[in-house]
């Protein structure tokens, strides 16, 4: 089938309106999308059309103030009927839907109102106009500057009158001779000739032919998401960059590489293998980069991705891939020290979700196998994935933290008379905060110089101070404030309480990067770094009165904290 393919950038102007065509009228057009639009609110009021459209038909200016011109913007998230006047683009017919191949579009305009059918289908009644008269455009693929067509087109044709269901039908694949009784324009784009009226003129556009990548995740934010967002802002100039989420029994896909986001919502149930083929071949996707698969029907989020043919990247954020449980907690909220038995981990499993963890792990290690690369934050990481993954091939890449981060220690603070200790972050259960609250206990029994202070929340405050002033939460903070925030507390160090293994703790990189020595555990990544770096002190027993041990320690020889801190400084 012959075709012209739309860039982003082609126009073809026959003129602008069509005044004789008013009110009641038809347009029809063969196409397949390659691109998404923005999904506006359907109004008949305001100007939601200026912005990330793709106009197949353009919304030229009615020449009056009650006049305006009817366009279409189609992208493989849907389409959508805009109308132009002075201060007036609103989307008066919105229908979201997925188009992976040919699709017939009929707009039809019956005393002001748009209706959209497709492939003969009726869909969608929009709402009716304000205006006294709308009229029918005759400016094909865009317009400058609110947006063009990205696409192959086959033709284009406009009627005088509204067409009912029946008759659209019957004409989809009749190849017309031009004379039909009130057919008013048929431009027919698999002729050659055609493409000399295609014109650029003042048109500062061109197609993005970057190559896409898809990153799949969770909406649950913390460290994996700032990751993400990290990462999506150093390529983003390289690569189109997309988002897949799953909402409730929903697949959303997003396209971020405008200031509005447009967006495709797809039923599980109706993504098919080949719907995913499609729809990835029409966003140029050549990565998928797996960041999380929780929230996801992971079988068949992970089936889609292992045969769509497309090169996968598989990211360790946690144990997820080991463990439904993700933090390697056992049922009695202990850290089950990387148990790898089938039976072992079965029975822990029973009191949580009806998940065979056999079949899981055997699911997951084709997953990874099929992987181009497996990534992980940490070496410590590595380790562990391995003991469940001998045979899987990891690579280790630390995450990067905030430009901002600098060291801001001093050696004054370890000297202050009351110790100010810092916990970063959210601190909830698995990030210790039942050892914090006992430690702040311990202190206030024992009448230790110690001042605790929360740059963040926890999960029993999100803002508090204490009437001794001994304990302190600051509530929500910008991290990349963070540095600026420890020295502002005079902060002599900092603890990385985490009762499980964490994959990287952004916490405690900025803590060590910023200067300040660092209490830990020693499971997981911030034992690694510690170590590494010799900038604070790893203990073996996971509770409150180790850390309060060590810090009665400390109150007698500062000096140790500073020399701690000056290691930093190497």
């Amino acid at each position: 089938m012959k075709t012209f393919a739309f860039n982003g950038y082609e126009r073809v102007s026959i003129q602008s309106l069509f005044y004789s065509i008013k009110n009641n009228f038809t347009y029809e057009f063969l196409t397949k999308p390659e691109a998404m639009h923005q999904i506006d609110k359907e109004s008949s009021e305001g100007c939601s059309g200026i912005q990330g459209q793709k106009y197949v038909i353009s919304p030229e200016h009615g020449q009056h103030e009650n006049e305006a011109g009817v366009g279409v913007s189609i992208g493989i998230n849907g389409v959508s009927v805009y109308e132009h006047s002075e201060n007036y683009l609103p989307a008066t017919s919105v229908y979201p839907a997925f188009f992976d191949d040919w699709v017939h579009v009929a707009v039809v305009y019956n005393n002001k109102t748009p209706s959209i059918y497709i492939n003969g289908q009726f869909v969608k009644t929009g709402v009716t106009s304000l205006k006294e008269n709308v009229f029918a455009s005759g400016v094909f693929g865009g317009h400058n500057p609110y947006g063009f067509f990205v696409g192959q087109l086959k033709y284009i044709r406009l009627w005088d009158h509204s067409r009912t269901e029946e008759q659209i039908k019957e004409s989809i694949s009749q190849d017309l001779i031009g004379n039909e009784q009130g057919l008013f324009g048929y431009w027919n784009f698999d002729n050659q000739s055609f493409s000399e009226l295609i014109t650029n003129d003042d048109v500062v556009s061109v197609r993005d032919h970057r190559d896409g990548i898809l990153f799949v995740m969770n909406q649950l934010g913390g460290g994996t998401e700032l990751y993400q967002n990290t990462y999506i802002e150093k390529i983003k100039d390289q690569y189109k960059v997309y988002k897949l989420m799953f909402q409730s029994d929903s697949y959303l896909f997003e396209d971020i590489n405008e200031e509005n986001y447009s967006h495709i919502l797809i039923k599980s149930l109706d993504l098919t293998q080949k719907k995913f083929i499609n729809l990835l071949n029409s966003l140029n996707i050549k990565l998928i980069y797996v960041n999380h698969l929780i929230s996801f029907q992971v079988y068949e989020i992970m089936d889609l991705i292992q045969y769509s043919g497309i090169e996968y990247n598989y990211f360790i954020h946690d144990f997820y891939c080991a463990c439904p449980r993700v933090n390697l907690i056992d049922k009695n909220g202990i850290y089950c020290n990387n148990e790898v038995g089938v039976s072992k981990c079965q029975n822990c499993m029973n009191n949580f979700q009806n998940i065979s963890i056999e079949t899981w792990r055997q699911r997951f290690l084709s997953f990874l196998l099929g992987a181009h690369k497996v990534i992980a934050p940490s070496y410590s990481t590595k380790e562990i994935i391995k003991k469940y993954y001998p045979g899987v091939s990891i690579d280790v890449h630390e995450h990067s933290v905030s430009s901002t981060i600098k060291n801001t220690n001093k050696s004054i603070f370890a000297k202050n008379k009351i110790l100010n200790i810092a916990f970063i972050g959210y601190i909830h259960k698995i990030k210790g905060s039942r050892i914090l609250y006992q430690m702040m206990k311990i202190i206030r029994m024992k009448n230790l110089p110690i001042r605790i202070i929360v740059i963040g929340r926890t999960d029993m405050h999100d803002k508090f101070i204490s009437d001794d002033k001994k304990f302190i939460v600051t509530g929500k903070y910008d991290n990349t404030e963070i540095s600026e925030l420890l020295a502002k507390h005079k902060i002599s160090l900092v603890i990385s309480s985490s009762v499980c293994p964490e994959t990287y703790s952004y916490t405690t990189s900025e803590a060590l990067l910023s200067g300040y020595p660092v209490i830990t555990f020693n499971i997981g990544a911030p034992a690694e770094r510690v170590r590494k770096l010799g900038g604070g002190w790893i203990l073996e027993k996971v509770n409150s009165s180790s850390i309060i041990n060590l810090l009665i320690k400390l109150l007698d020889n500062r000096n140790e904290i500073i020399q701690k801190a000056n290691n930093l400084r190497k």
